[in-house]
């Protein structure tokens, strides 16, 4: 079984045994996913009065002030068959190697800013990785308009 979160605008599959939070507003929402072992998150964020450029240099920029040595590798990529712009990152937090994505579209409600970060390293004998996961949830994102093109 796994969960699934309802927003007007979207909605996506995540494992039942990862936590949800909600906060914000109608204006500027925001949805995060976590890992119980604390080791993965993805965050989806909407917010109507700021433009997608915006929000993924914001978004980029806080990611490089805050770990040296970031790599960013910017990408073309979809949510839901709607093109996204983003980056895909690698750096490295508390000596250990991480992985991390950031993605922006545009809907009617403004700028959907998806973010998702975890530690890329062999986790044993776990059948999926945390990338594995966050990838998994970023495919089952469903947005819940209809496309004006």
């Amino acid at each position: 079984m796994q969960g699934m979160h309802v927003d007007p605008l979207f909605r996506f599959l995540y494992p039942p045994n990862w936590s949800v939070e909600e906060s914000g507003d109608v204006e500027a929402r925001m949805v995060e996913v976590e890992s119980p072992d604390k080791m993965a998150y993805l965050s989806i964020r909407v917010q109507g009065d700021r433009s997608t450029d915006d929000m993924l240099n914001e978004a980029l920029q806080a990611m490089t002030a805050e770990y040296d040595g970031l790599r960013s590798d910017p990408v073309e990529a979809a949510i839901d068959g709607r093109a996204a712009r983003g980056y895909d990152l690698e750096f490295v937090s508390f000596d250990f190697p991480v992985g991390g994505m950031i993605r922006t579209i545009d809907t009617p409600e403004g700028t959907m800013l998806v973010m998702g970060q975890w530690l890329n390293f062999d986790e044993g004998d776990a059948p999926v990785s945390h990338a594995d996961v966050i990838a998994a949830i970023m495919t089952s994102i469903e947005l819940s308009f209809e496309d004006d093109e």
